[in-house]
């Protein structure tokens, strides 16, 4: 199984995560400090949520930030 990312940005750990849940038909998980969330658009296109709580700036206090990221699964 391979990833094209055509939206957003994934780091390897959460390719890991996103194949894993892809493979296991979950909608939804959680990974370390990060919450995924899985949308099936087309046959082999999905959308990708994020929510993770990150700070921007250094000293600031981290807020529950959501990233979107759209994907293309090739066998």
């Amino acid at each position: 199984m391979k990833i094209s990312i055509i939206d957003g940005h994934l780091t390897t750990k959460d390719k890991k995560v996103v194949k894993y849940m892809i493979n296991n038909k979950m909608e939804s998980g959680k990974s370390g400090k990060t919450n995924y969330y899985i949308k099936n658009i087309n046959n082999n296109n999905y959308e990708i949520i994020t929510q993770k709580k990150s700070a921007i700036f250094y000293g600031e206090i981290p807020k529950l930030r959501n990233y979107k990221s759209n994907i293309i699964i090739k066998h």
